[in-house]
């Protein structure tokens, strides 16, 4: 089966055009090459829009993930007890560094909350200063 694209007016497999329920062949009218290159053109077109876009979704993601971390440490160290209104002095240390798939940091910022929570599983929340100390004992490990 064939369909001819509405923009390129070239009739191409069906295997060329995205499936779309919503249409009677079953498939959009504008092939997927059509499709991408308009893409690409709209980014173009608004760079500035798309990037506040995603800015504003990772901040938006990041605040959903850090009322989640408050919940889950009371911003707590979980060695020595020190407390702290902000995250600001604590860090996410990997209990097992071969385990690390990603930065909890990294993972702050974006929308996959399982992936986040399978890697805060790896880790045990410590302020600076006990993860200092931590570091510096597997250093010294390291080098007997």
């Amino acid at each position: 089966m064939t369909i001819i694209c509405t923009t390129c007016k070239e009739d191409k497999e069906v295997s060329f055009f995205s499936k779309d329920i919503s249409k009677a062949q079953g498939y959009r009218t504008i092939c997927k090459e059509c499709e991408n290159k308009k893409s690409r053109e709209r980014y173009k077109n608004n760079k500035e829009k798309y990037k506040k876009i995603e800015k504003d979704k990772r901040a938006r993601n990041r605040k959903e993930n850090m009322k989640r971390i408050v919940e889950l440490t009371n911003l707590t160290c979980s060695w020595c007890g020190f407390q702290h209104t902000s995250t600001a002095p604590f860090a996410w240390h990997h209990i097992d560094a071969t385990t690390k798939d990603y930065d909890v940091s990294t993972l702050m910022r974006l929308s996959n909350k399982e992936k986040l929570e399978e890697e805060l599983e790896k880790c045990v929340f410590i302020c600076h200063n006990c993860h200092d100390i931590e570091h510096e004992r597997l250093r010294e490990e390291e080098g007997k």
